[in-house]
């Protein structure tokens, strides 16, 4: 019978939850089924947004964590109160029930729809080394901060592999947050993307490149990589009629003859 323990832990920053990554690995292994990092902008908007969800915590954390083993409460207790002595972590709490568990869930889960209630805005899923996530977060804020004042990013996502969705709010007063996500929230993606390049990471992750990405690929991309890509978009698809205008178009069709 399939055991399985979720909980949710509030750390200072990103360092200390990579601090208590570390340590549920080496004690539960590949045990060790989610580990979601939901920033504390992020929960308390799905707080104002979605009905009925309850904070699990009750202090402030800079970040929270959700957690999920194939493994005894028990051993995931003894690996919580370890992370609390060692001072990498700040609270946490387990799930009693499989109800409890869901509503847990629920909090990551409920994130995508309270955006959407929130207002626009400026949309990524990035992928970096886990080792230098907490550094390529404080990173991101520190440019948005510079350049583009007032900015709110979102970060929430998968810490276990690296995957982050890392979203661009406009600044609160915005008249028009539709026109700045399209004109400053552009720029922005841009000035993330520079610094996903600079730490090795990928300017998507889970969704692919798509057209909204194509360009950047190319600014961007390995140019061995993409000349091997063009080569077989050559060979499979000479006339450039298999799903035209999408990557096969602005990047991959480069190096196909007109006909």
């Amino acid at each position: 019978m399939r055991v399985r323990t979720v909980g949710w832990a509030g750390a200072a920053d990103a360092d200390h939850a990579l601090a208590l990554l570390a340590r549920l690995r080496t004690g539960l292994g590949e045990q060790v089924e989610s580990f979601e990092l939901i920033d504390s902008e992020t929960l308390a908007m799905v707080e104002r947004h979605i009905a009925g969800v309850r904070r699990p915590l009750a202090g402030r954390h800079g970040c929270h964590m959700l957690l999920e083993a194939e493994a005894p409460a028990e051993a995931l207790e003894a690996l919580l109160a370890a992370a609390l002595e060692a001072g990498e972590i700040e609270d946490a709490t387990l799930a009693a029930s499989e109800a409890q568990a869901n509503q847990l869930w629920k909090l990551r889960e409920d994130v995508p729809e309270a955006e959407r209630l929130d207002g626009p805005a400026v949309k990524n899923d990035v992928s970096i080394p886990v080792a230098d996530l907490p550094r390529f977060i404080d990173a991101v804020r520190d440019a948005l901060a510079e350049h583009h004042p007032g900015a709110q990013p979102l970060i929430f996502g998968h810490l276990g592999d690296g995957n982050l969705h890392l979203n661009i709010r406009p600044p609160t007063g915005v008249a028009d947050g539709r026109q700045w996500c399209r004109v400053e929230g552009e720029a922005a993606r841009r000035l993330l993307h520079d610094i996903i390049h600079r730490f090795g990471g990928s300017i998507s992750a889970e969704h692919g490149i798509g057209t909204l990405k194509a360009a950047e690929l190319e600014r961007l991309g390995d140019g061995g990589k993409l000349a091997a890509m063009r080569a077989v978009k050559q060979a499979l698809d000479p006339a450039n009629i298999m799903n035209p205008g999408k990557l096969g178009g602005p990047i991959l069709a480069s190096a196909v003859p007109a006909r």
